[in-house]
């Protein structure tokens, strides 16, 4: 299915032959700042390699290569779609010293690409790869790098931006890079805490946690014996070929896991008060005598439609979970066109726009955008402290909604930066 979508009122900064020097300029500025600061060398990547040598990334197994013969040398050959394998290769054929790496403009094929804004059947991406000593492979090194491929990105944006003033508008990329680890959460744990809430996809911020940061979580867990109660309401929707890592799923966090779950998102099951929960037997079982005294069973009527919904409702889900994902690429680039820099979510059906830029606090941001333009939207405070300066925006309405209330926020950006 194709995904792309184009908002509504959207005009081009540039023109195409402009677009087409911007970004050749763009690439050349990128490649000099990242190889500079990182002691990198540009070498030529394959368009197409041999099949039998398997040097083809399946990335995540299910692409299918673009392939073709060649009758006179007898062989099979395959358009490259992945150069995971073949980086490493070069690494020890170009004979690269411990610091020293390369960068490559991939070009490639993948036929298999699930379409939208940003992806397509033809890839055009930087790659590159480096050698490590052992005493560099740490948080600290990983840091350190990360912040510098963050301060090439923003130097390629700067200089773009003063030979192409047009682009301006466009969010500014930050400097700053902030790292959640499992060290940080650690630092936090006292003799106190005995228990451990693990809410992914997040509400409200759209993120998720790959199967790594989870394993690295449950480490922390086992050295202190806490319990884990795992939200994952939001299990179904993930996007952009990230699957939900259940988090009772990984090694020796069984036992010690409650997984909280049920139907309203989902299935669209909103305001049948229909979940569950799934836990260690002793636990479940201590749990039970609280509910069985304190609430009422879930409604017949809700039991019927949740059976269903198992049964005949996958379908549902993937149709939504396309409609989601339209509407969220819609709303991220809508945002970030705005100057209201947004973390792309990749769960859930919200995302958490920055509105610092507008001078106001997430309250004021609220209560002006309601009273003045009736669009309604969180305030980022409501979900902590640490939301201030954020607001959160549901994309679980219809294109039509979103794109009007788009167009309001717009118009009250407008108004308050005249």
């Amino acid at each position: 299915m194709l995904n792309t979508v184009i908002p509504a009122g959207y005009s081009p900064c540039l023109n195409l032959y402009d677009t087409q020097k911007a970004i050749g300029l763009l690439k050349r500025l990128f490649e000099d700042n990242l190889g500079g600061a990182l002691h990198l060398r540009r070498v030529s990547a394959p368009l197409f390699v041999e099949a039998s040598t398997g040097l083809n990334d399946d990335l995540n197994g299910v692409e299918r290569a673009v392939s073709f013969d060649i009758p006179d040398a007898g062989r099979d050959a395959q358009v490259v779609h992945s150069l995971a394998k073949w980086k490493r290769l070069a690494l020890h054929r170009y004979q690269f010293s411990v610091g020293e790496g390369l960068y490559t403009d991939m070009n490639a094929i993948r036929r298999d690409e699930d379409l939208d804004n940003i992806h397509s059947v033809y890839v055009d991406q930087w790659d590159w790869e480096k050698v490590l000593a052992p005493r560099d492979r740490n948080e600290t090194y990983l840091k350190n790098t990360v912040t510098t491929i963050v301060a090439a990105l923003a130097d390629t944006q700067s200089t773009l931006r003063a030979v192409y003033p047009q682009l301006t508008p466009l969010p500014t990329i930050q400097r700053e890079v902030s790292f959640v680890t499992a060290q940080e959460l650690e630092e936090k744990i006292t003799d106190k805490t005995k228990l451990l809430i693990l809410p992914y996809p997040n509400n409200p911020t759209g993120a998720v946690m790959r199967r790594a940061d989870l394993e690295a979580v449950a480490r922390v867990v086992e050295r202190h014996n806490l319990l884990v109660l795992s939200d994952e309401i939001y299990s179904e929707l993930t996007y952009g070929g990230t699957p939900h890592v259940c988090f009772s799923t990984i090694e020796g966090m069984r036992e010690r896991t409650i997984v909280v779950n049920g139907f309203s998102k989902a299935f669209a099951m909103t305001g049948w008060r229909l979940g569950y929960a799934a836990g260690p037997k002793e636990l479940v079982a201590q749990m039970t005598k609280l509910h069985q005294y304190g609430i009422m069973c879930a409604p017949t009527t809700a039991q019927y439609a949740a059976i269903e919904a198992l049964k005949n409702g996958d379908s549902d889900i993937q149709n939504m979970r396309s409609q989601y994902d339209m509407r969220r690429r819609l709303i991220v680039d809508s945002f970030n066109r705005m100057g209201l820099t947004c973390f792309e979510p990749e769960g859930a059906f919200y995302v958490f726009p920055c509105i610092r830029s507008t001078g106001m606090t997430s309250e004021e941001f609220c209560e002006k955008l309601i009273y003045e333009q009736h669009v309604a939207v969180v305030p980022g405070p409501a979900f902590g402290a640490c939301g201030e300066g954020f607001v959160r925006v549901s994309y679980s309405y219809s294109i039509k909604h979103i794109t009007e209330a788009l167009h309001r926020i717009e118009r009250f950006l407008e108004e308050h930066r005249a």
